[in-house]
């Protein structure tokens, strides 16, 4: 559909913008929260196996906030438990 070509033609364009890691996933996030989903956690693998949490989006204001917040004081949040 058009909808789908125009979000992978702005995807591509975010993602040729910026070498910067995680202020791409971050606008990578915004721009798939709420044009394809409801909520985006990106979760990266570190090399000692812990997982860190560079972008947190949700249609939701409030539950986004309480992500970051989780984010914040605890560095990662638990693959599949949400807000």
């Amino acid at each position: 559909s058009e909808d789908a070509v125009a979000l992978l033609a702005e995807a591509g364009r975010v993602l040729a913008e910026s070498l910067e890691g995680d202020g791409t996933l971050a606008r990578m996030t915004s721009l798939l929260v709420p044009k394809l989903c409801d909520w985006c956690v990106i979760h990266l693998r570190r090399d000692d196996g812990s997982f860190a949490v560079p972008a947190v989006a949700h249609a939701d204001a409030a539950v986004q906030a309480r992500l970051r917040d989780q984010v914040a004081s605890e560095g990662e949040l638990p693959l599949g438990r949400g807000g």
